[in-house]
Order: C-alpha cells, then sequence, then structure tokens
C-alpha cells in the first residue's frame, strides 16, 4: 500500500496521526480485506462492524506494544499496520470476547446452513438449526481426524460444541463447555449487530445540509433511486444523524431503515455479480428488496439465485472453499452466466 509508505515513515515509531490511519482504513467495512469488512459479513451491519474492528485493533496493538515493550523495542508504523491488516475473523472475535471454539462451530454452522439455502433456494427452518449444527460439527471433526490420520497435518482435531454446548470429545463426553453452543453462537452475533444502536446519532456531519436540502419536498421519494442520482454513497446516508434528518423533515426511523435494508442488499449482490456499478442499480430499481428479491425478480430462479449469493459469500468469507467441490457443476455454471446477463442488463437500467 503505497499511500502508507507516503504519510508515514514505516520504521518510524507508531505515533496518535498515523494511529489514526491505520483505524481509519482497517476499520473501514467498504474496503475488502479489512478486519472490519470480514466481519461486516457475519453481521450485516456496518456500523457495528466498524465500531468492533476498532476495539479489536486496538487491543492488538497495545498486546503487541507491550511485547515490545519487554522486548526493550518500540511498536513502530510498519508493524502496526502488519498487525491490524492481517487480522483475520478468530482474532477479532476472539479479541471481542467470543471464545475460539464458539467461533469454529459457528462458522462451520454458518456454511452448512448458507449450502443448505443454495441447495433448497430458502434458509432452513429455525427448529432445523441444532441438527445442522450437530452435523456440521461432526463432519468438520471427521474431517480433521481424516487429515491428521492421513499424515496431511500433525494437529489433532478440535473437540467443537455441540449446539447444546456439550463436548464432542470422547474423553469428556457430555460435558458442558463454558463457550456454550448454538444459543451463544446467537447471541454473540446479535450483540455485535445491535452494539452500536446507540452510537448512531452521536455524529456531527459537517456537510449534512448539502446531502438533504430543507424544507424537504413531501413528494420525494428519499430511496436508493434518490440516493445514486445525487451521488450520495450507502455510507454517507448511513452517517445522517435524527436531529439533522427531522430538521429535513425526513422520519429517521424510515431512513435507517431503508438505508440498512438498501446496504445489505447492495453488499450481496456485488458480492454476487462482482460488479458495486450493477449491484448499485440493482438495488435502486427493486429499493424494497433483499439480495434474493432483487435477483427472483429480475427473473433468475430461486435456487439459482441463492447459489449467486453464497458463493459471492464465499469469495469473501471462505477465499480458500473450492465452490467446485460444494455445489453441483449445473448450478455454478447457471450462476454465472445470470450474473453475466444482470450485470449486462444493469448497465442499461
Amino acid at each position: 500500500m503505497a499511500f502508507v509508505i507516503r504519510q508515514d515513515n514505516p520504521d518510524a515509531p507508531l505515533t496518535s496521526a498515523a494511529l489514526g490511519r491505520i483505524i481509519d482504513h482497517c476499520s473501514n467495512p467498504n474496503i475488502p480485506g479489512t478486519p472490519a469488512y470480514r466481519l461486516n459479513t457475519w453481521l450485516g451491519d456496518p456500523l457495528a462492524a466498524r465500531e468492533a474492528a476498532v476495539r479489536a485493533i486496538y487491543t492488538a496493538l497495545t498486546d503487541q506494544q507491550r511485547r515490545q515493550e519487554k522486548k526493550g523495542d518500540t511498536l513502530n508504523v510498519r508493524l502496526a499496520w502488519a498487525v491490524a491488516r492481517r487480522m483475520g475473523l478468530e482474532r477479532v472475535f476472539t479479541s471481542l470476547g467470543i471464545p475460539a471454539s464458539l467461533q469454529r462451530a459457528g462458522r462451520v454452522f454458518e456454511r452448512r446452513k448458507a449450502r443448505l439455502t443454495a441447495e433448497n433456494g430458502a434458509v432452513p427452518p429455525r427448529d432445523e438449526w441444532p441438527r445442522i449444527w450437530d452435523e456440521a460439527v461432526l463432519e468438520e471433526i471427521d474431517r480433521q481426524q481424516r487429515r491428521h490420520d492421513n499424515g496431511e497435518t500433525k494437529t489433532r482435531p478440535r473437540w467443537l460444541p455441540l449446539h447444546d454446548g456439550r463436548s464432542t470429545s470422547p474423553h469428556s463426553a457430555g460435558v458442558i463447555l463454558a463457550c456454550g453452543g448454538l444459543d451463544a453462537w446467537l447471541k454473540a452475533l446479535d450483540g455485535l449487530k445491535h452494539s452500536a444502536d446507540s452510537h448512531r446519532s452521536k455524529a456531527d456531519w459537517d456537510n449534512v445540509a448539502a446531502v438533504i436540502p430543507a424544507p424537504a419536498d413531501p413528494d420525494r421519494d428519499l430511496g436508493p433511486a434518490w440516493l445514486m442520482e445525487h451521488g450520495i454513497t450507502l455510507e454517507t446516508a448511513a452517517k445522517l444523524d435524527d436531529a439533522t434528518l427531522e430538521e429535513a423533515g425526513v422520519d429517521p426511523a424510515g431512513w435507517h431503515d431503508m438505508v440498512r435494508r438498501a446496504s445489505d442488499a447492495y453488499r450481496d449482490l456485488d458480492r454476487a455479480l462482482g460488479d458495486p456499478d450493477a449491484a448499485m442499480r440493482l438495488v435502486a430499481r427493486h429499493p424494497d428488496m433483499d439480495a434474493a428479491g432483487i435477483l427472483v425478480a429480475e427473473h433468475v430462479d430461486r435456487r439459482t439465485a441463492a447459489t449467486m449469493l453464497l458463493v459471492g459469500r464465499w469469495r469473501v468469507v471462505e477465499p480458500d472453499l473450492d465452490p467446485r467441490l460444494m455445489i453441483r457443476p449445473d448450478l455454478l455454471r447457471q450462476a454465472s452466466l445470470e450474473a453475466a446477463r444482470l450485470t449486462r442488463i444493469a448497465a442499461t437500467v
């Protein structure tokens, strides 16, 4: 990243100004590859992802600073960037107090649930999640055991929790683990999603008046199409506080609901199509729909739509996972064709 070298001497001790630049970049959920971006793929809440990433990065850099001091050294800019940018999901979640075993079980559960969604064209019912969790966990342990037995790795299987928190270890079968299971995972994700709610209206934005002029036109449709027409990004729209919106004659609750819904749809479509402009145009065309609904409205069958969204998510969350090993070739081929078709269509919308 050349701009880092231009702004700061990479071998100089970390200053508050350099730290601010690191935090601004690595906590941006719209920059692919940042900790906030990876976290937002799970949370679906950019502001919560940003705040969680900030806390995680501060924790990691504080720990690194202590290690440097013990060696009689200082934390320089180069090392601070490396620590902040290379934080994987497991490290982020751990710094936020979510145990590693719960994370690993939760991720294989989410992956299996997503695969079933792609195959069936609908999210499995909530009452089936415990069974899906247990099947995913046991399948992962079997996979790890096979790799160990075949000499592919020296690491023995990690005994992940079942949905009710019971250990899968043959040496402690039935013991309830402190990390918990399915309920603990859902509670942890939900807690992160809503951790930023109390901060959504506290920022002071100097250029808000230029975004929403007052007095407001009651006949104006302040939706994704209006945002795109005025060159306003969803991130900027999400930053508008309640007081400013009320002053402009806009219902804050309705505005935030619109922005969240459009942001979720845009994120999912961008990953599925690989074309941010096409994704935004489709969201503007169907402002009240989620990504799956938009694809169906554009004449994509539900199974193919689910496959497109799943592959797009895997591309970000599980980059080492080969979709060809998980999804039938005919579904992958159809998903690719539909993505190309929609990209062409969106360019003319």
